[in-house]
C-alpha cells in the first residue's frame, strides 16, 4: 500500500509541476513584454498534446494490440523536447549580475 501512496504523490507532484513551470520559464526566458503572446502559444501546444496524445495512443492500441507502436512515435517527440530544454542554458535574467 505504501508503494501506491508513493506513486500517487509522485504523479501528483509531476503533473502539477508541468502546469506551474510553463509560465515561470516563459516569463524567465522571454520577458514580460512577450509573455502573453508566447504563453498563449505554449499553452495551445501543451494542451494539443494533452488532447491528441490519449486518443492517438488509444487508436494505436486498437490497431496494433498494444502501446509499443504508439510509444515509438511519442518517445522521440518527448526526447526532442527534453533536448530543447537542456540546450536553453541560463536564463537572461540569471546572467545579469
Amino acid at each position: 500500500m505504501m508503494t501506491v501512496k508513493f506513486a500517487v504523490i509522485s504523479i501528483g507532484l509531476a503533473a502539477g509541476s508541468e502546469v506551474d513551470l510553463l509560465p515561470f520559464f516563459t516569463a524567465r526566458y522571454f520577458g514580460i513584454k512577450a509573455y502573453g503572446k508566447l504563453y498563449g502559444w505554449m499553452f495551445v501546444a501543451f494542451y494539443a498534446g494533452v488532447g491528441f496524445g490519449p486518443p492517438f495512443l488509444g487508436y494505436m492500441y486498437d490497431q496494433h494490440g498494444g502501446y509499443a507502436e504508439g510509444l515509438t512515435y511519442i518517445v522521440p517527440v518527448l526526447a526532442l523536447g527534453a533536448f530543447a530544454v537542456l540546450t536553453l542554458g541560463r536564463s537572461p535574467q540569471a546572467q545579469v549580475p
